[in-house]
Formats: structure tokens, C-alpha cells, sequence
């Protein structure tokens, strides 16, 4: 996922050559030909470089686990992706300080002539840098690629777990019952008078593929024809049609004989011959592992004809895909009940005893592994085969389940199927998710994501593209299409069926939080060793302080604390020793003061302090220029500075007084007085809570964009 590092700093540097600091005959920017304009031209020339790598990595990336040198090129452009990303920081800093503070123009003019001409070399060290990594490769080009990716045969290959999915006992199969008995009413209904689509969708490993197997493989006979293939992600069109043939034929029991060579058959010819093999008949169709609705679309006139109680059943794990079939004939799976989890895990781990009951020295750690797979069937399955091979000791199994995480990222039996299934899904996400998904493992295990903080950091994060839309609104529809591929699962939902909360799958996460440490786009505190913290963009820490890290924070860019302790004087270091830091959110933590130093971070983005101790804001918080988000809900702030109304590109300011956590009534919290000049921020969307004015009621007007508002008196 290196391409979503690089479309990220595109998306950047786009901004800066676009902004009004750049452009405007009047900065003081344009007072410097000479050494801003040699800067700005590289800038340009980078990013032009920048999207001839984004093209190539696109292609790369899937290719990098057979191609070494190709996974070793995706890690050097990687690196100096974030050195072009710490100059890009660093010339919005100098922009910044050009724009304010105290020092006399000439001066600034001065220093800053000095650093454009740094930044100016550092670039061109850059680009030799490139220069001297593409020569090992041909440039930029996808033909240069030595592995070419061949499409998949519909039928898959001959070990594809897809196939053995024909061959799974009814005995070994658990809590599919309700789901069964569904599918097979609706294969069975015969009042329907056309042909029927019937989608089962859900994230991969859930078992969509195993139930709609064992449901076919029992009522095949039943149609006059019917076909099983699987489709994959690289389908070709020619040879889906071609298997799904030779699949009719198999399982002929008239043996018609289809008339032709269809391997040499062009698309018409293999569209006629089976419109006219299921002319007058009534079939039902297998596609397992559909990604794409154009799959459908590609093939679907081969079944205009026929008889019209025929079905055609899909599996997949994107929603898209699923709406093909009529509402009323969508089948969602979930993962499975715990009892049903037990039952599974016990048939697979000890399928070498009559009984397969687990015996009570090993229930402790049974249960906690099985605990960890969250109903998800193909790790119960993986981690129960391999633990039946293990022997039957409390501490042999305790290391398993301590190792779990280690197993699912390792090299291991247990991995490579787990990651065979959901790696794919993984690798299918966008460019323009990739980015928006990684971030989501910051995050706890099982921790409930509100929907709103996740969008707001994804929009401070600068993750989401400019469109007619909000960027919220854009975001919102990310977070929709990560749940539609099954990648986050929804908690909950609000009154207007939008997702209030969601969480991530800790299988999911596991190798969410792999590729991270891999792309060296976030670590967790507590659990990276130091040199990897050293290089860390995103760093979250999850329990406990972190006064003792000493280390370089220079790389930083986002510090988020979950149930963490955090002193102001360690706050104070991170502002001077993290001065690129675009989002700090400190929420539920103890921290009770914000330093003055907090107006030193010219790129931040986004400050949350809710549910913190803090009393009052620094003066110096006017000096956050680029501050978009600014959340104080709940905390003991009774007034703003007048500063507030210096942050021009603040969308979301929250305030919410909560003087003592033990009352839970509105009645105990409070808003604060409206500060004057507050409606000149024509960029707020979101304005909580603050004590009517008259001045307000004449000028929240003004606020074009204002789409929520909270008053408290």
C-alpha cells in the first residue's frame, strides 16, 4: 500500500500549489523570485514524478510477494516518499512563519531565502535519489513487470479453497441451519415467474462459499442444469463463459452434446451456445467470489433464455455486488454465535478423538483463543487444525495464544490460509481507501469508533479528496464503501439508518495493524520497539503514560491517546520536538493545562481535548492557522480566547462545559459565551455549544456553511 503514502502527498502537495500563500502577487512569498520560484518549480517537477510512480506502484503492489526486487523498490520509493513528505512540512511551516509572529519582514524575507534555497537542494537530492532507485528498473512502466498477472480461470485452481468446499462433510459444518433452510426456500420457491438473482454476502472467511456449496451440491438435481464456478477478482470473460460450459456438461445427465470447439470460440459464439443449451430449461447457477458487478453484466445475456423459475446465486463479500440481487433475496452472513465458535473449533482441534470434546486441562486457553477469532469460521478453522498437531499441554497451548497475533502475520500454516481469504480483500481496496482504512487499526481492539471523530481525522489527516461535496460528506461515503467491503462493521446505527459506530474486526486488524508496521504508517507506543517509533508518522498509546519516551518525535505526525496519561511539560516537548504535527488528540486523558507552545504547531489540524481536565485555552491557539477541527466537549473551559476567531479554516469547534464527570444529566453541563468575531469564520460547519446574544441571533446568518448549531441558553 506504499501508493496510498504516495496519492496522500500528492493530494498535498496539490493543495500547496493551489493555495492563496502561493498565488497571491502580494505575499511576501512572491517578493522572492529567485529562491521561491527555483523551489516551487522543483515542487512541481516532484509531484509530476510522484504520479508516474502513483501509476506504476498500482500495478506493483499486487505483484510484490512473487517479485522481490519489485517489494524492494515499493520500500526504497516508500522512503523517499516521506523525505519529500518532511520538506513539503517543512515549507508549510516556513509559509507559516512568513505569515505571522514578530519578527520584521526583512528578516523573515531574509531566513526564509535561506530555507527555500535548503529545501531547493534537499528536493534535487531527492530526485537524484529516484533517479538512481528507477535505474534498476525500467521507468514507470507496467510491461517492465517480469511477472505478468494471468487472469484467474472461472473455475479456479485445482487447490483453490473454494474447491474443497465440495467436499465438506454435513457433519463438519455449525450454525449453518437457518441460513440453509433459507436458501434452500428460496431455491425451491416455484411461483416466482423470472429468473431470480439471490446474492449471500458477507466479510471473507464467514463461510459464504461453504454454505452455498453444501446447499447446491443438494438440490443440483433438482434443475434441468446447473453450474458452479468461481469468478475471482481477475476474471476473464471468455474463459468464465467457457467454464460455466463445461461445467453444464458435467453435470448433464442427458449428455447432450454441445456442438463446437469451445475453446476456440469467440464471445458471440459462446453466448449463443448457451442460450441454446438452456433454452426451455429450468437451472441454477453458481458465482461464487464475485468482486465486481461488471462480472454479471459481462455474461448476463448468455441467461435471457430459459426457463423462468431459474436461479442464479452469488457470493461476495462487496454489498455493490449483492444489491444485483432483489432485496428480499440478500442473505447477509454474521459471524458466528460463541456456542456455535466452540462447536466448530472443538470439531477441528480435536477430530482425532470419538467425541471431540476438549478436555478440561486446555479449556482456559481454548476458550480464550477461540475468543480472539470472533466468530470468524476460517480462523477457527486454521487455528484449530493446527493446535490438533500440537500437543495436548496447557503451556504448549498457552503459547499458541499468545503468539496469535505473531501466527496470523508469520509464515505460519495457520496464517496462510487465513491470509489466502482475507488478504485478497485487503488488496482490493482503492487507492483512495487505503489510507482511510490503515488509520482505522489506531484504534483499540473492540474499540466503538464514533463515525464523526473517525471522519473528522480522516479530513484533518488530509486523506480525502476535494469534490462538489463537503469533505466531510466525502468521507462519510469512504466510511460506507469500507462497510460495504466488508472491512469495518457497523455497531450501530443512528434514527436515520447512518452508522453511528463502528469497529474492526480483530482478525482484520491484525493484519491491518501487519501492513502498517510494514508501510511504517502507524505503531503503537506500547508495542514497537524504539527504532520503529523513531520513524513512526502515527503513534497511539492505549493505556498508561508516556513520560519515559525520550526518543526522536520529529517524525511524528498524529499522536492519539486512548485511556492515557499525559503532563503538560511532556506536551510542551512534543510541540518542539514534533513541530510538523497535524493531528494531537488527547481525549479522556489527565492532562489539565495546554502550554502556550501549543501555537508553534503551524500544521495542526485537528486538537481534540474532550472529556480532559483542561480549564482554559492559551492565547497562542490564533496562531494555528490550518486548525480545522477543535473539540473541548467536556471539558472545564468556561470561556474562549478571542483568538479562537484568528483560526480561518476551522469547520468543527465543540465546547461543552462538564464541571464534574459524576453528573450525567444535560442539565450539568453548559456552554460558553460566544466570542466576538466568531461569525467571520465562513469555513465553520459545526458551532457547539455556546450561550445566546443577541449578536448571535443577528449573525449566525452569516455562517453559510454552519450545518449543525448548539445553544445552551
Amino acid at each position: 500500500m506504499a501508493e496510498g503514502v504516495i496519492s496522500l502527498l500528492i493530494l498535498r502537495i496539490t493543495g500547496i500549489l493551489a493555495s492563496e500563500a502561493i498565488k497571491s502577487p502580494a505575499s511576501t512569498l512572491a517578493r522572492q523570485p529567485s529562491a521561491m520560484s527555483e523551489l516551487m518549480k522543483d515542487i512541481s517537477e516532484i509531484k509530476d514524478e510522484l504520479e508516474s510512480m502513483q501509476s506504476f506502484l498500482r500495478t506493483a503492489e499486487r505483484l510484490k510477494d512473487a517479485d522481490e526486487s519489485i517489494a524492494n523498490y515499493i520500500k526504497q520509493t516508500r522512503s523517499v516518499a516521506f523525505d519529500i513528505e518532511d520538506i513539503i512540512d517543512e515549507f508549510t511551516y516556513k509559509i507559516g512563519e512568513e505569515q505571522g509572529g514578530i519578527l520584521p519582514k526583512t528578516i523573515k524575507i531574509y531566513r526564509n531565502t535561506n530555507s527555500w534555497n535548503h529545501l531547493t537542494r534537499r528536493l534535487r537530492e531527492i530526485k537524484n535519489s529516484l533517479q538512481n532507485i528507477t535505474e534498476r528498473r525500467a521507468r514507470y512502466n507496467t510491461e517492465a513487470i517480469d511477472i505478468k498477472p494471468s487472469p484467474s480461470k472461472a473455475g479456479g485452481r485445482s487447490n483453490s479453497p473454494a474447491e474443497y468446499a465440495h467436499f465438506v462433510k454435513e457433519d463438519d459444518l455449525v450454525g449453518i441451519d437457518e441460513n440453509r433452510d433459507l436458501l434452500l426456500r428460496w431455491l425451491k420457491d416455484e411461483e416466482q415467474q423470472n429468473m431470480i438473482i439471490i446474492s449471500v454476502w458477507g466479510m471473507g472467511g464467514l463461510g459464504k462459499t461453504t454454505l452455498v456449496t453444501h446447499v447446491y451440491n443438494n438440490i443440483k438435481t433438482t434443475f434441468d442444469a446447473c453450474a458452479w464456478v468461481s469468478v475471482s477478482q481477475c476474471y476473464d470473460t471468455n474463459d468464465l463463459l467457457k467454464q460455466i460450459i463445461k461445467e453444464f456438461c458435467r453435470e448433464d445427465h442427458n449428455k447432450i452434446a454441445i456442438t463446437g470447439d469451445i475453446d476456440v470460440m469467440d464471445y458471440r459464439s459462446l453466448v449463443q451456445t448457451i442460450c441454446s443449451f438452456l433454452r426451455n430449461k429450468r437451472y441454477v447457477i453458481i458465482l461464487d467470489d464475485v468482486w465486481s458487478i461488471n462480472a454479471w453484466f459481462d455474461i448476463k445475456y448468455a441467461f435471457l433464455d430459459g426457463n423462468s423459475n431459474s436461479k442464479i446465486v452469488l457470493t461476495t463479500r462487496i454489498y455493490e455486488v449483492a444489491l444485483l440481487a432483489h432485496e428480499h433475496y440478500r442473505l447477509e452472513l454474521k459471524p458466528l454465535e460463541p456456542d456455535h465458535s466452540w462447536s466448530l473449533f472443538c470439531k477441528n482441534a480435536f477430530w482425532k478423538s470419538t467425541n471431540r470434546v476438549c478436555p478440561p486441562l486446555l479449556k482456559h486457553w481454548a476458550e480464550k483463543i477461540v475468543e480472539k477469532c470472533c466468530g470468524l469460521p476460517i480462523a477457527i478453522v486454521s487455528i484449530g487444525s493446527l493446535l490438533s498437531f500440537k500437543e495436548q499441554l496447557d503451556t504448549e497451548w498457552e503459547k499458541v495464544y499468545k503468539d496469535l497475533e505473531w501466527q496470523l502475520t508469520s509464515n505460519s500454516p495457520f496464517s496462510e490460509r487465513v491470509n489466502s481469504i482475507l488478504k485478497l480483500s485487503l488488496d482490493d481496496i482503492p487507492h483512495y481507501l487505503r489510507n482511510c482504512f490503515l488509520y482505522c487499526c489506531i484504534f483499540p481492539e473492540d474499540y466503538k469508533i464514533k463515525r464523526k471523530r473517525l471522519i473528522r481525522l480522516w479530513v484533518a489527516e488530509g486523506f480525502i479528496e476535494e469534490k462538489e461535496r463537503t469533505l466531510e460528506e466525502v468521507a462519510e461515503g469512504y466510511l460506507n464503501e469500507l462497510v460495504h467491503r466488508c472491512l469495518l462493521q457497523v455497531v450501530t446505527r443512528n434514527e436515520f439508518r447512518r452508522v453511528r459506530e463502528c469497529q474492526m474486526h480483530d482478525i482484520v486488524r491484525v493484519l491491518a495493524l501487519s501492513k502498517s508496521k510494514e508501510e511504517i504508517f502507524y505503531m503503537d507506543y506500547k508495542h514497537s520497539r524504539t527504532s520503529q517509533r523513531c520513524k513512526a508518522r502515527r503513534t497511539s498509546v492505549t493505556c498508561g503514560t508516556i513520560e519515559h519516551w525520550n526518543e526522536d518525535k520529529s517524525y511524528l505526525r498524529s499522536l492519539l491517546l486512548f485511556n492515557s496519561s499525559m503532563s503538560c511539560d511532556f506536551l510542551k516537548s512534543v510541540t518542539k520536538s514534533s513541530k510538523f504535527l497535524c493531528v494531537l488528540d488527547l481525549e479522556g486523558s489527565s492532562i489539565d493545562e495546554v502550554p502556550s507552545e501549543i501555537g508553534n504547531l503551524f500544521n495542526l489540524r485537528f486538537l481534540g481535548l474532550r472529556e480532559t481536565k483542561i480549564e482554559k485555552l492559551p492565547k497562542s491557539i490564533g496562531k494555528l492557522q490550518n486548525l480545522q477541527i477543535l473539540d473541548a466537549c467536556g471539558t472545564r473551559i468556561k470561556s474562549l480566547p478571542n483568538e479562537v476567531t484568528k483560526l480561518g479554516k476551522l469547520r468543527h469547534l465543540f465546547v461543552l462545559i462538564n464541571p464534574d464527570k459524576m453528573y450525567s444529566s444535560l442539565a450539568a453541563f453548559g456552554g460558553v459565551p460566544t466570542p466576538k468575531g466568531i461569525w467571520h469564520l465562513k469555513d465553520l460547519q459545526t458551532l457547539q455549544f455556546f450561550e445566546a446574544n443577541s449578536e448571535m441571533v443577528k449573525k449566525v446568518g452569516t455562517l453559510i456553511n454552519l450545518q449543525t448549531f448548539g445553544i445552551t441558553k
